[in-house]
């Protein structure tokens, strides 16, 4: 199985650890692959060379998320990736880990329900999708479009588990107001309330205290405290392996932090929140894992990966 891995930044502090993840639902399901991983850019237009144009993959995977916003069909990212899916077209398409980003106040709102997005939707029935969230999976379906619901991949972003080799409580620092959903935090009381819930969380508890990017830090320090900045998706494994408490406002930093047995609190900042809330009860159960890969390897049987298997190719990213 030969894999183009098209996404974030690849060890960066929060979506390396879904690819993290993905790679070992890979795998899982595949045992022995090969895969090449390039940059899906947000805010520029790729060049049709970022994305080995002429190389036989088997599958084009699109790693991490969010994918369904506001009006994303506009977006270089869609633009990006499905400019790519059209350079490949013999290869399998999957989305893994796809998942909704919306003001809470929009949950139940007409956002991608509207004519022009729901035509978006295209680039989703081309694939085979895996969503992360409840919210996804609905709006997809209201498009017609096939999903499977399954836990966040940074949930096995450690592998088999591990015995956690701290107790500490731990914070995870994120200033809402530099997120996706930024603008409708500015100057609210929700965000008065998260600065009082944060302050409260670190008098009460102790926690080793940490941030995934440097923007976080102005409005930190400005409350009086010092984060520690997370560079790479190892560092933020090992901030959350514990089985204390964690409080966080980052669903990457959240996921694997409860598939260690930590007490997990999510800051609901947008709908992403619901990444957590969908599975709390039963993620501890190892029928999810295999149902990704049921999932994966219905891929091959079913026929819908491309010529580099079949060439009988040997590859090495």
């Amino acid at each position: 199985m030969h894999i183009l891995m098209i996404g974030p930044k690849e060890n960066n502090s929060t979506d390396g650890v879904i690819i993290k993840g993905i790679k070992r639902l890979f795998e899982r399901a595949y045992g022995k692959f090969t895969f090449s991983y390039r940059e899906l850019r947000d805010h520029t237009e790729q060049r049709d060379s970022d994305f080995l144009v002429g190389e036989a993959f088997d599958l084009v995977a699109v790693c991490g998320t969010p994918w369904l916003w506001d009006s994303f069909q506009n977006s270089f990212k869609y633009r990006n990736a499905l400019r790519c899916f059209e350079l490949h077209p013999e290869a399998g398409k999957l989305f893994m880990g796809a998942g909704a980003c919306l003001n809470l106040v929009d949950i139940t709102s007409d956002i991608l329900e509207r004519p022009s997005e729901v035509q978006g939707m295209q680039i989703f029935r081309q694939a085979t999708v895996i969503v992360r969230d409840p919210l996804a999976h609905y709006k997809l379906k209201k498009a017609g479009v096939v999903s499977y619901l399954l836990p966040c991949p940074a949930f096995f972003a450690t592998g088999p588990a591990i015995t956690p080799q701290k107790t500490s409580n731990v914070l995870i620092w994120q200033d809402p107001t530099q997120s996706i959903s930024g603008e409708s935090w500015k100057n609210t009381k929700a965000l008065s309330d998260w600065a009082d819930e944060v302050l409260e969380f670190i008098e009460e508890k102790q926690p080793e205290i940490y941030c995934a990017r440097p923007d976080d830090m102005p409005m930190a320090e400005r409350l009086g405290f010092k984060p520690v900045v997370l560079n790479t998706a190892d560092e933020t494994l090992d901030a959350v392996n514990t089985v204390g408490e964690v409080l966080s406002g980052r669903v990457h930093c959240a996921v694997p932090a409860l598939a260690q047995g930590a007490s997990v609190k999510l800051k609901p900042f947008d709908s992403r929140m619901l990444t957590l809330e969908a599975f709390r009860r039963s993620w501890s159960n190892a029928e999810h894992a295999d149902a990704y890969q049921t999932v994966l390897q219905g891929l091959v049987h079913d026929g819908h990966t491309g010529v580099a298997t079949r060439r009988g190719a040997d590859r090495h990213s």
